[in-house]
């Protein structure tokens, strides 16, 4: 191993430690910068996380500042949206309700023999039973039997309970219903439709020797006088008919739901069709 000359040895180890001096120096200075950045980099993060803060705070405070504020709020804005819909359904039911009665009237001018009582659905049993309450009674001219029908004469079914101011209707669909009847333009051919507790109609004691069809019209005959004669009752949609038995039964199938109507006609006969 050469051995260096003395004072070239003392020139190098100054040289050593100047370049040591001068890399701390460098090392601690960069240190510096990079803290010096952190620091503005946390800065600047804090800054904008109080701002966030800040501006959240205000909103709150600003716009809801309590929680009764809110719910006041929420409440205005359901109880407004709740009233729309109840104006709504109310302007509905007056635009059925002049339907209804325009109808009414146009059977009532073409029906003069007959008095018409105009009543309002008050009450439906529940289902499964076929009744309605309306709002017209023995003061309003009411009596039990009588027919009561919609649209231009569509039988609905019949007063059976009549009250000073209100009057109980059972529907042709009751078990209790039973309306004699007869086929439109063919009035020999009679028989009795009687509800079976459901939407369609039974119509019983129909001679053998008569044609049925389906799609007939099935009217009220009159035959009670009591009923009017002509009020629609349904159409034929099926023909029962065996040989063995006196009388041949078809099920009848009504135009409308007594339940899609507000109003009602309560039809006192003072014709009798079959009157000597």
């Amino acid at each position: 191993m050469p051995i260096l000359p003395k004072k070239r040895s003392v020139e190098w180890r100054r040289l050593l430690q100047t370049s040591g001096g001068i890399v701390l120096g460098l090392i601690f200075l960069f240190g510096f910068w990079q803290f010096s950045f952190f620091q503005k980099f946390v800065f600047s993060i804090g800054s904008r996380l109080t701002s966030i803060g800040t501006g959240i705070h205000a909103v709150w405070n600003g716009t809801y500042q309590s929680t009764d504020e809110l719910t006041a709020e929420r409440d205005y804005y359901r109880d407004l949206a709740a009233k729309n819909a109840s104006d709504a359904a109310y302007l509905e039911r007056l635009e059925r309700d002049v339907v209804e009665l325009e109808q009414f009237l146009f059977y009532a001018k073409g029906n003069t023999e007959n008095t018409v009582i105009i009543a309002k659905v008050i009450a439906r049993s529940p289902e499964g039973n076929f009744e309605i309450w309306v709002d017209q009674g023995s003061n309003q001219g009411v009596g039990v039997s009588m027919a009561v029908a919609v649209e231009d004469g569509h039988l609905m079914g019949t007063v059976t309970e009549v009250l000073e101011n209100r009057s109980r209707i059972t529907l042709l669909g009751d078990f209790e219903s039973h309306i004699p009847a007869t086929i439109l333009e063919k009035d020999q051919t009679l028989g009795m439709v009687e509800g079976q507790g459901g939407y369609v109609l039974s119509m019983d004691y129909i001679p053998q020797n008569e044609t049925l069809t389906v799609g007939d019209m099935i009217v009220t005959s009159g035959l009670d006088g009591i009923l009017p004669y002509g009020l629609v009752i349904g159409s034929i949609s099926e023909v029962n008919k065996d040989a063995s038995e006196p009388f041949q039964q078809a099920q009848v199938q009504p135009y409308y739901d007594a339940n899609e109507f507000l109003n009602v006609m309560i039809i006192e006969n003072t014709l009798d069709r079959y009157a000597d």
